[in-house]
């Protein structure tokens, strides 16, 4: 899982980062440098025995986790530096990971399983106790929920969220000619146990064009399994809608397997075409590589051709 991540550890340029050679030239960077010195210390601090054992003791809320740090500031500032000098500070006797919110945004893998792979690290190495994330940018709303839907999986990791096995639902992609694929759908809508949801493609734009786009989560929330009849998209709208839906369903705790039928796969609903990469729908094709990387995730693409030979058709 880690491994989609690369090097969990600051770049290479910031190898010799410390806290000692930051350069604090303004009392806002005197400031911060305060701050993460603060921060490394109470990270690596163990709590006392008495600290321990009052924790556990009825009525106590437990020993408390030490409180995160917000660099904020312009470019050129030194923010990486400090968290790369809070990095050495603490590792490698307090295990940390050092992540840049671009990699973390283009990864496929889900908030909670990437969350769920930091906090319980195992055989590769000991359960992270500071995540460092540099550069982070929140100029899109599916980030913004990945990264919310992160952060809180981190938070409530070991509490009683954990009922679930952390394994999401999976789903397939029918790909094929229209009718055989559509029939593929529906008959494993027919086998599926309650409850469930089956709507055409027109169906599902026509209720994210008319309903509120939380609303239409909500009601899909509801399901355990999606079956979407179907796919095709026309433009750069409903190729929108559906970044905007997948993206959400696929950050949600409790999102329901998805189906669908297509004349394609995934990575073929919508591309930015045989001309220059460039305009509106250029810029959106883009970003739909996301959206294909999270279904071929959540889903088994069949092709009706191998579901046919698997039949002995």
């Amino acid at each position: 899982m880690l491994d989609a991540l690369g090097s969990l550890d600051p770049p290479p340029r910031f190898a010799e980062a410390h806290l000692t050679a930051y350069r604090a030239d303004s009392a806002s960077q005197r400031e911060a440098l305060r701050q993460a010195r603060a921060f490394a210390v109470r990270v690596a601090r163990t709590p006392s025995w008495t600290e321990r054992l009052r924790g556990w003791l009825p009525g106590s809320s437990g020993p408390q986790t030490p409180r995160g740090l917000y660099l904020v500031g312009p470019a050129g500032t030194g923010k990486t530096h400090l968290m790369a000098a809070v990095f050495h500070q603490l590792a490698p006797q307090t295990p940390c990971a050092f992540l840049h919110s671009g990699t973390f945004f283009r990864t496929a893998a889900r908030p909670e399983r990437l969350a769920e792979a930091l906090a319980e690290r195992g055989p590769d190495g000991p359960a992270v106790r500071a995540l460092l994330l540099d550069e982070v940018e929140l100029d899109d709303a599916a980030n913004e929920a990945r990264l919310a839907h992160f952060l809180r999986a981190l938070l409530v990791r070991g509490d009683d969220r954990r009922r679930r096995n952390g394994t999401p639902r999976r789903g397939a992609v029918f790909v094929g000619p229209p009718e055989a694929a559509r029939t593929a759908l529906r008959d494993a809508y027919e086998a599926a146990n309650e409850p469930k949801r089956w709507l055409a493609f027109a169906e599902l734009r026509r209720a994210a064009t008319e309903t509120a786009h939380a609303r239409l989560i909500d009601e899909l929330l509801t399901t355990e399994r999606l079956y979407v009849a179907g796919v095709r998209l026309n433009g750069t709208d409903d190729a929108l809608r559906l970044l905007r839906l997948v993206d959400d369903l696929y950050t949600a705790p409790d999102a329901p397997a998805l189906f669908f039928s297509a004349l394609a796969p995934p990575e073929d609903w919508f591309t930015a075409g045989g001309e220059a990469a460039e305009g509106l729908r250029a810029g959106v094709a883009e970003k739909f590589k996301r959206t294909v990387s999270r279904l071929r995730e959540l889903c088994d693409v069949k092709r009706m051709d191998d579901v046919r030979l698997a039949k002995g058709d």
